[in-house]
């Protein structure tokens, strides 16, 4: 990841450490876990890898009401992580503070599953991160990937204004995937697609607001931008024009992979 980048997203995540999760739905919607669970083998997960963890909210869902697996978290950023632990999901000698577009500071074979839940689209080494994930899976190992995505038949201007909007909202370059481009690359660093799902999250610009992930002046931009954007219109459920507000449908896939 591009120096300046890292900077970027990590301010982007700094200033939401209080209000992460706290208004967005698909952050808590366990129809979202639900489908997790449905992609996912049923087997015993004794050693798990929460990649770009943030405060471990994904795990907590994924793993409630069910024993909790050893598990590391691994974000770029402190502040996150820190925020988990005083909330009592990570335990603070689990808690790794890395950037993920490296090399991954663990062992060969070391995970039975690795969870990446909207971060993939932030990575721009993401052939580099798929190989070092088949590296830490142990043999028959999985993947799980939660993420913003589009079906092959869908237009590439659409895939483009998809990262335009989330590159508008972060202030950093996007690299959303269709699927068969995550396929492509996953192929590349010998993950095998197991199963997939597709959900939609609904989230408005207001939402964003409240989880202080945009500034006013933004909302001005991503307002104007899907106004007078015709394909931006494929992610629109509802806009108030006076409130400068809209309600986006955002595909998203849910994919499991197994190094075999």
């Amino acid at each position: 990841m591009a120096w300046n980048k890292y900077k970027r997203i990590l301010k982007h995540f700094e200033r939401r450490v209080a209000t992460y999760g706290t208004s967005v739905e698909t952050y808590y919607d366990m129809n979202l876990i639900d489908l997790c669970w449905s992609v996912l083998p049923k087997k015993n997960y004794d050693c798990v890898l929460d990649l770009a963890a943030g405060q471990g909210d994904f795990f907590a869902l994924l793993f409630s009401g069910v024993p909790k697996p050893e598990t590391v978290f691994l974000d770029i950023s402190k502040s996150m992580l820190a925020k988990g632990v005083e909330r009592g999901i990570i335990s603070p000698a689990r808690a790794i503070i890395a950037n993920p577009d490296h090399n991954l500071p663990f062992l060969d074979c070391a995970f039975d599953l690795v969870l990446c839940r909207y971060a993939w689209h932030d990575f721009r080494r993401q052939k580099r991160v798929a190989k070092e994930i088949n590296r830490i899976l142990k043999v028959g190992g999985v993947f799980l990937f939660v993420d913003m995505s589009l079906p092959d038949n869908v237009n590439k201007t659409i895939l483009r204004v998809y990262r335009k909007l989330h590159t508008l909202k972060t202030t950093t370059p996007s690299y959303i995937l269709n699927f068969g481009q995550l396929k492509n690359i996953m192929e590349q660093a010998q993950l095998h697609l197991l199963d997939f799902r597709w959900y939609t999250s609904f989230v408005s610009i207001s939402d964003w607001v409240k989880e202080n992930q945009i500034t006013s002046e933004q909302r001005e931009r991503i307002f104007d931008f899907v106004l007078h954007n015709e394909w931006a219109q494929y992610f629109v459920r509802n806009i108030e024009r006076k409130e400068k507000d809209i309600e986006f449908k955002f595909p998203v896939l849910i994919a499991s992979f197994e190094k075999p």
